[in-house]
């Protein structure tokens, strides 16, 4: 169920997505009880205001939703100054898109040849899948200089070529279209 107050977006949503869609204030207790919130097993609150997508959560939580997700420009309402955390404020999972964008500009300026990086434990430890291609610079380099390159402890994973998969070891050399993964902690 999607709840919009634009009419126009509404009938996009109606248009584009195989959902319910229901004009009106997501931010109401009366409207989230139409909704039929009582049976419902999360809320995914992202509107352009941050006060109706806390006002939202913190309702939804009345109704024992278990999984409410946020998004929150002002990182003020969720910050270790602010009085209340997220959990208080009935929010599980916190999402700020200037972090987001942050973060992926981050990725790429480290990782610019890497085809896949997951992170973990709330962004404290990632996971690469790094594809090596010509423009990366490290085909032929052995894993061990590869993993000095990086500067940091490396976790090694597995290599995967067309025919084959191995577990490297640091003398495995880094050939073109060869496919490995690691996991490394992420310094902030």
């Amino acid at each position: 169920m999607v709840i919009e107050k634009s009419e126009s977006k509404a009938r996009r949503f109606q248009e584009a997505l195989d959902v319910m869609v229901m004009v009106d204030n997501g931010a109401n207790a009366s409207v989230l009880e139409k909704a039929d919130i009582k049976n419902g097993d999360m809320l995914i609150a992202v509107t352009q205001h941050d006060e109706i997508n806390i006002i939202a959560c913190m309702l939804v939580k009345k109704y024992d939703v278990p999984l409410t997700i946020c998004r929150i420009r002002n990182s003020g309402y969720v910050d270790q100054t602010s009085v209340l955390t997220p959990k208080q404020l009935g929010i599980d999972l916190v999402i700020n898109p200037e972090k987001v964008v942050a973060l992926e500009i981050s990725r790429m300026l480290h990782f610019p040849a890497d085809s896949e990086i997951e992170y973990f434990n709330r962004g404290k430890v990632m996971m690469l899948g790094v594809t090596v291609g010509e423009e990366a610079g490290i085909a032929g380099v052995p894993i061990k200089i590869y993993r000095c390159k990086v500067r940091r402890p490396l976790l090694l994973g597995l290599a995967i070529t067309k025919v084959s998969s191995l577990s490297p070891v640091g003398v495995t050399l880094l050939i073109q279209g060869i496919k490995f993964t690691c996991s490394a902690a992420v310094e902030h």
